[in-house]
């Protein structure tokens, strides 16, 4: 198995732990700061299962966006194997759900997204991408939940979801399939590397904010230069929170 693409922090995510650090942030913003630290702790937990339960020759590529017919779409995580292309959509989601075909319900009664219905755009668009490549492996998409706290209930019989419980045997019968890697699979993901994209245009913006209100002194770490310095739109706010460490 070789991580081709690593994972890492995305420029928006380290700019608003800095501006965190830095400022009061609205509450809207913390919540939304803390939605992504978590989506983040999530995929990190995942690649460590990949790393202890599959054993396998694969490609392994994170974090990818891409833009098809005008739509930006993000791709957790994309494995390639010697028989077919996986997706994966991670999902972080703690505690009791139920499930519904347009959302899933707490035992509270807060409505949230299907997360599958986003499994589904993610897929018909990377379909898409790899059709107009002239791509012909075989292409599966699963939605898989990492946080062993998460319970879904009423889910259908047949579904593309791994559940924590499931995620060793998942991977388990992942790797019984040794097919090699051929030089199409390596031009396959030289290809999305290539086609990736660093940023979304469509990147929610930051909070505002003066230099006059970010706090002053050492409490906060520096974010490092190469993160930001191709971000134009992050640059002035980085560049502030470095300049009153």
């Amino acid at each position: 198995m070789i991580v081709v693409k690593n994972r890492n922090k995305s420029n928006y995510l380290c700019a608003m732990e800095a501006l965190d650090k830095r400022m009061v942030l609205p509450d809207d913003e913390i919540q939304h700061l803390l939605n992504m630290q978590k989506g983040f702790e999530g995929e990190v937990l995942f690649d460590s299962l990949l790393e202890n339960h599959l054993e396998l020759d694969a490609l392994i590529l994170n974090d990818l966006l891409f833009t098809e017919k005008g739509s930006t779409f993000q791709v957790d995580s994309m494995i390639l194997t010697g028989d077919k292309i996986l997706l994966f959509e991670v999902k972080n989601y703690e505690g009791n759900f139920q499930f519904n075909s347009h959302h899933f319900l707490t035992f509270s009664g807060k409505e949230i997204g299907n997360p599958l219905n986003k499994l589904d755009e993610t897929s018909i668009k990377m379909r898409q991408l790899l059709c107009k490549w002239n791509i012909s492996f075989p292409f599966e998409s699963t939605l898989i939940f990492v946080n062993p706290t998460f319970t879904l209930y009423n889910t259908p019989t047949v579904s593309p979801i791994i559940f924590p419980t499931q995620i060793r045997d998942h991977f388990s019968r992942m790797s019984r399939h040794k097919l090699p890697l051929s030089k199409k699979h390596y031009h396959l993901a030289d290809k999305l590397i290539n086609e990736h994209q660093s940023e979304s245009a469509f990147q929610r913006k930051l909070p505002i904010y003066t230099y006059d209100s970010l706090k002053k002194g050492y409490g906060a770490p520096i974010v490092p230069h190469r993160i930001y310095a191709s971000l134009s739109g992050l640059v002035p706010v980085l560049l502030a929170v470095t300049i009153v460490l």
